[in-house]
């Protein structure tokens, strides 16, 4: 297909600062193997944004909090 580019590459970045969250990069890094998908992503940033964004969070057990939609849905 000529509308595909090899070893693409989407970066998570926040909007309002230069902090990135995460990347998927598409790689061939060689003739021999198959075309492989690396994903990293910064727990604590990614965690601290879901947390600032999703605000109604409720505590259904000692060690399980439920945020938004979950909360009405999630059964113990």
């Amino acid at each position: 297909m000529t509308d595909q580019m090899d070893d693409q590459k989407v970066i998570f970045r926040l909007s309002d600062r230069d902090i990135t969250l995460g990347e998927i990069e598409m790689r061939n890094d060689s003739g021999v193997h198959y075309r492989e998908v690396k994903f990293w992503m910064d727990r604590e940033k990614t965690l601290n944004l879901l947390k600032d964004k999703i605000k109604s969070a409720k505590k259904k057990s000692e060690r399980i909090l439920t945020y938004g939609k979950a909360t009405n849905s999630f059964k113990l």
